[in-house]
């Protein structure tokens, strides 16, 4: 698939805080309203770590054999989603303290800060290294770094089928847009998933490419089902200190009963490319820019219109 970076209108930042007025219910559900703000902060912590990675990238494969085209088209989507969920993140959290710059990370709020010590801090200090080093392919923290990437932009396409499977196809966008009270939140899940679901193949090929092996094979799914809880962990977490931010009261319980099985997310061999999974692609990002995207855009002026009148 071709790949384009997409605007987000200013109405959607409009309307996501109207009146100084930030209100959770992007739909009907409380518990799901709060796992999707909650996976913002993920969204947004997980965008800038690749972006820092993109660095490496031009230096390490640009001019090669393995350099894809598509790859700065599939960054630049990933730095306005990060700016996106930073403009939402800034409602949410406007009463508590700001997130800190660390020397990886531009911003790591307080429930994030051990997943950058754990995660982001180690491997890019270890990119750093390995560069001055003279390696480039052959680092094993780039190596990492491109197969974390791509098992993120995994997930997140899965969570866009869901999402558009759950909330938008078959005429369920239209009661969203009478039921939501938050018509900001909705576009904005809507516009990321639809770019995510575009370019999910990108990241899986660079790494199979340069790397000559699967992303998803047998033994690294059985990996990746050890890793599903930090996953489950991760979602939590960010959801209940959305909660706290916003003063709604939820438990642990509620959240994990509505998240996905990360276990059984993928099957060996998965590409975004492949013949039953393409299509679907195509399908729902073919329906957001030509029919669900506009519907949403005139909603949320008829919105803001009606406040103002």
């Amino acid at each position: 698939m071709q790949l384009k970076t997409r605007t987000v209108p200013k109405d959607v930042f409009a309307v996501m805080n109207l009146n100084d007025d930030f209100k959770h219910l992007w739909i009907p559900d409380n518990v799901m309203s709060l796992i999707g703000l909650g996976t913002s902060y993920l969204l947004e912590f997980f965008e800038f770590y690749g972006e820092k990675v993109s660095g490496f990238y031009d230096r390490f494969v640009k001019g090669t054999e393995y350099e894809d085209d598509r790859f700065p088209v599939f960054i630049a989507q990933e730095r306005r989603h990060a700016a996106a969920h930073k403009n939402l993140n800034r409602f949410m959290a406007k009463n508590y303290a700001a997130p800190s710059r660390e020397k990886y990370h531009p911003r790591v709020y307080d429930f994030m800060y051990v997943t950058y010590k754990e995660f982001v801090e180690p491997n890019i200090a270890g990119l750093i290294q390995d560069e001055q080093m003279g390696k480039t392919l052959d680092s094993p923290y780039f190596k990492e770094a491109l197969r974390t990437i791509a098992t993120f932009e995994t997930e997140v396409c899965m969570a866009s089928f869901s999402f558009y499977e759950n909330l938008i196809d078959h005429g369920k966008l239209d009661v969203m847009m009478d039921m939501s009270e938050n018509l900001g939140v909705l576009y904005l899940l809507g516009y990321h998933y639809a770019e995510e679901m575009e370019h999910c193949s990108v990241s899986i090929e660079t790494y199979e490419k340069i790397y000559h092996e699967p992303l998803w094979s047998k033994e690294r799914i059985k990996q990746y089902e050890a890793e599903a809880d930090l996953l489950t962990h991760r979602v939590t977490v960010a959801t209940l200190y959305v909660a706290r931010m916003l003063g709604i009261e939820v438990t642990v319980k509620q959240i994990r009963a509505r998240l996905p099985n990360y276990r059984g997310l993928v099957s060996e061999g998965f590409n975004a490319k492949s013949a039953d999974i393409l299509p679907k692609i195509k399908y729902f990002v073919e329906h957001w820019d030509n029919q669900w995207e506009p519907m949403l855009r005139a909603k949320i002026k008829q919105t803001i219109d009606d406040a103002q009148a």
